[in-house]
């Protein structure tokens, strides 16, 4: 075995494993602690009551935990406390409290997976992507978005490339602009997950309460209940859009108080609107 950082890190050649000891790593000032730099040919991260901050992955890593707290990290544009420009994968962790200009808890550049996770409370400051900013391919299983918010679009997400969401929770995310809970520019496929109670407000109009889209997002069997925005639908489509097997309850929009559909196509099969409020186009526009 190796030893990284007087026994902080230690690393296992026989099954190829890297064991964080508990505590709090963070890096120096406004930079980065570089995982490339500590682990250079090992790909799992198992860990139990860790806290790490400001991590940057350039090469393949997995980390794997029952309490891996990655908190109050900020002072960073991109990525306030994972900046991958590699292959991430995070097991039953926590993202909380963090703070950058884009994407606070996760910046991808590349490939992240993410299962049984929880963001909450995550601020975007230059109102990009409250918890997450995704370049490339995300995929979300099991996971838990809650009180993350933007000044700007994409209370919890926002994605330029492919994203994948099953079993997810977004709740009581918040944006400015559009997209409560994601704002979406690439292609976002999601299934059997909740939006509830998360919101897109402004002064000069918002859009998109739960979800913006502006390309293609593909919906099945999930639910949307609660959420609000003061303009156009709690779901904002200019693109493609097809929803199977969704209910809509409770949301409330100026125009369309489910779905707003413009410059582009809507598919709807199997669905339930209930009680949903707007001004013009109760559940939809």
């Amino acid at each position: 075995s190796a030893t990284y950082g007087a026994g902080v890190v230690t690393t296992d050649g026989n099954i190829n494993t890297v064991i964080i000891k508990g505590g709090t790593y963070t890096g120096n000032g406004y930079n980065q602690a570089n995982i490339k730099q500590a682990i250079t040919d090992n790909d799992i991260i198992a860990a139990q009551k860790v806290s790490l901050a400001r991590f940057s992955v350039s090469k393949g890593k997995t980390f794997i935990g029952d309490t891996v707290l990655m908190s109050g990290n900020g002072g960073v544009n991109q990525g306030g406390a994972i900046y991958n420009s590699g292959t991430a994968t995070f097991s039953r962790c926590a993202f909380t409290k963090n703070v950058a200009n884009y994407g606070s808890a996760i910046y991808n550049e590349d490939t992240v997976t993410v299962s049984d996770t929880v963001f909450f409370g995550n601020t975007g400051l230059m109102g990009h992507g409250g918890a997450i900013y995704n370049e490339r391919t995300a995929t979300f299983t099991g996971s838990v978005f809650s009180d993350n918010k933007t000044d700007n679009a994409g209370g919890a997400i926002i994605s330029h490339g492919t994203m994948v969401f099953s079993g997810c929770t977004f709740r009581g995310n918040t944006a400015n602009t559009g997209g409560g809970a994601i704002s979406n520019s690439g292609t976002a496929t999601i299934s059997d997950s909740l939006f509830s109670k998360n919101v897109a407000i402004s002064d000069i109009g918002a859009h998109g309460g739960a979800i913006e889209n502006s390309k293609t997002l593909i919906i099945s069997g999930s639910t949307f209940s609660d959420n609000v925005t003061n303009d156009y639908g709690v779901i904002y489509s200019s693109e493609i859009a097809a929803f199977t097997d969704c209910l809509f309850i409770g949301n409330t929009a100026g125009k369309g108080g489910a779905i707003f559909s413009t410059h582009g196509t809507a598919t709807i099969s199997g669905c339930t609107f209930s009680n949903n409020k707007a001004k013009e186009g109760g559940a939809l526009y």
